[in-house]
């Protein structure tokens, strides 16, 4: 796992207006599947428990992720499948990762600048969740809310009624 660090503050301790923690946002379950699992065996665990993702391991440790994305970028768009390809051949690697203290606006960043669309969330070193651009998204509306202060939604030049 690579750690990445955004070197943003989270904003904790900041009242009840502070950002949340990746930890608590995050997907505490997620799947795992070992390195020379077939693709075709992954693309059915993905389909039927309604997954965007999977952490690929090897030796019980996380060493990349694979994707619905990846599995028709990398196999099916390329003739294959899926039958010949195994999860550790088409896995982004290494997967990066983010504390669960750190807040959501760090991992949006850290996002951001990677380009990537999950991290995988440590505590202590150890894998304790998953965590998707979907996850970021939801809280965006009450994110701006919070930035934009008392005066959200209104437009310069309009007048309060008297």
């Amino acid at each position: 796992m690579t750690r990445l660090d955004a070197g943003i503050s989270s904003g904790e301790g900041q009242g009840t207006d502070a950002i949340p923690t990746v930890g608590e946002v995050c997907s505490a379950t997620f799947t795992t599947v070992p390195r020379r699992r077939r693709v075709v065996e992954v693309a059915h665990i993905i389909a039927t428990r309604w997954l965007s993702a999977v952490i690929v391991t090897e030796g019980g440790h996380p060493v990349g992720i694979v994707t619905k994305h990846s599995i028709v970028r990398d196999v099916l768009a390329r003739g294959y499948t899926g039958m010949e390809v195994t999860v550790g051949d088409i896995m982004r690697s290494p997967i990066v990762s983010i504390d669960a203290a750190a807040g959501v606006d760090q991992a949006a960043r850290l996002m951001a600048a990677t380009s990537i669309r999950y991290l995988a969330v440590t505590k202590e070193g150890h894998l304790v969740g998953l965590l998707s651009h979907y996850h970021v998204a939801r809280l965006l509306p009450g994110l701006i809310g919070q930035a934009a202060g008392p005066r959200a939604g209104r437009s310069e030049g309009t007048r309060e009624p008297s």
